[in-house]
């Protein structure tokens, strides 16, 4: 679990940051709130299009960000693909 974890952390950080914080390395735990939520979607089997989508509503509703739905729905692809990628196939 700590290894997909901290993987989910980095995409977060690296390829979804929507406020642009992963140049300061004093803010790398800026996402770590919604790594958790986004461990038990994948572990739910949720599909790529929701995905995107509850990334998009984060931007737009938590965040008050105009949003990229294109690229949230590249980072949800990427995401899921972690769960595929998990050499045991497992979420717990």
């Amino acid at each position: 679990m700590r290894d997909i974890i901290e993987k989910i952390k980095i995409i977060l950080l690296k390829d979804w940051d929507p406020i642009g914080v992963n140049i300061n390395l004093f803010l790398a735990d800026e996402y770590d709130s919604y790594i958790l939520q986004i461990y038990n979607w994948l572990k739910d089997d949720i599909s790529v299009n929701e995905l995107a989508q509850n990334l998009y509503k984060i931007e737009t509703e938590y965040m008050s960000l105009n949003g990229d739905y294109s690229k949230c729905h590249k980072v949800a692809e990427k995401l899921i693909r972690l769960k595929t990628t998990n050499k045991n196939n497992q979420m717990s």
